[in-house]
């Protein structure tokens, strides 16, 4: 029997519910309308524009698709634009046919037209093989910390499923849309940052980058704990979810004046009581967390490919990113 012809060609305002029929397939969504609110956030509403969409076609039957997000780095002044490569699937009774890695390298094709610099990701372990064969370099291991709760290890120590996509509800300081309106305050504490080093390459946090990624879809749990009656004294970022049988917290993002690290540190160590969560997690160095666990080997693997020709991939060392920036939503 004849192998059927793929054809793959960028998305189209007519592929929308198809699209949604197949990552929904893929995902294993049940309501639709939930996912649809989800996939608007993720790939339309940020501010670094709509996310590239790439589709693989049989007999007019969209059968594969590949999304990349833009995701805008700054390093000495500069901006450099990235896509994170993130939702892929193609249909059960196309799998095995070469779609992923197909509309994976022509979907580059047309990201270096675009001027995009390079893409990274932080592949499971059932894909980063695939995509180590595509070119793909490893970067390394991002360091987690973990400050756990004596009282709760036992639970701590069960939880290996991935954690819930959704956070849980949560009385502890206010919703994110809520902190995050006032660009005012957000403008001057980013303003009153330190530069970072020479060369670190840091996500481009604007007040309009941190509202869609905390206050842009509120299922997913996100609020703010100010460290003062006045947000400009600065706040941390934080959710409450499930992971197995244990109750996470997770440190997403701070915004956090020079001098403000020890008061910071007391709140977050209230937070995590006050939570009842049975531990807390957060990026290694970029949270402001006193008495964690580095955990080395158990963060996310950071993988990394070159777009434009001459492109050098950035050491581990170099990438300044949050829990925010690497999670998986």
């Amino acid at each position: 029997m004849p192998s059927l012809e793929v054809s793959v060609r960028p998305l189209s305002l007519e592929d929308g519910p198809a699209v949604l029929a197949v990552l929904g397939a893929s995902l294993g969504w049940q309501d639709r309308s939930v996912f649809a609110e989800y996939v608007q956030w993720k790939h339309r509403s940020s501010p670094f524009g709509p996310s590239p969409v790439w589709v693989a076609e049989v007999d007019g039957e969209v059968v594969g698709v590949r999304l990349f997000m833009r995701w805008d780095f700054r390093r000495d002044g500069a901006t450099l634009r990235a896509v994170r490569a993130v939702d892929t699937a193609t249909l059960p009774s196309h799998q095995g046919q070469g779609i992923f890695r197909r509309l994976t390298l022509e979907g580059l094709e047309d990201l270096r037209a675009d001027g995009i610099e390079f893409v990274f990701n932080t592949p499971n372990a059932q894909s980063g093989p695939g995509y180590l064969k595509m070119g793909w370099q490893e970067v390394g291991t991002i360091p987690l910390e973990v400050r756990f709760r004596p009282t709760r290890l036992h639970r701590s120590m069960r939880a290996r499923a991935a954690g819930e996509r959704w956070g849980l509800a949560v009385d502890l300081g206010i919703p994110a849309s809520v902190g995050l309106a006032d660009d005012s305050a957000i403008i001057d504490l980013l303003a009153a940052a330190p530069p970072p080093p020479s060369g670190a390459l840091a996500i481009h946090r604007t007040p309009a980058y941190l509202r869609w990624r905390y206050a842009g879809l509120p299922r997913l749990g996100y609020r703010i704990e100010a460290l003062g009656p006045d947000l400009a004294e600065g706040f941390v970022i934080f959710r409450l979810r499930r992971r197995g049988a244990a109750t996470e917290l997770d440190l997403l993002d701070s915004l956090l004046p020079p001098a403000a690290t020890k008061a910071a540190q007391r709140v977050v160590a209230k937070l995590l009581v006050a939570s009842g969560a049975d531990h807390l997690v957060a990026a290694a160095g970029s949270a402001p967390v006193r008495g964690a666990i580095r955990l080395r080997r158990l963060g996310p693997a950071l993988v990394w490919r070159g777009v434009q020709p001459g492109a050098l991939r950035p050491p581990l060392e170099q990438w300044r990113l949050n829990l925010g920036d690497i999670e998986l939503f």
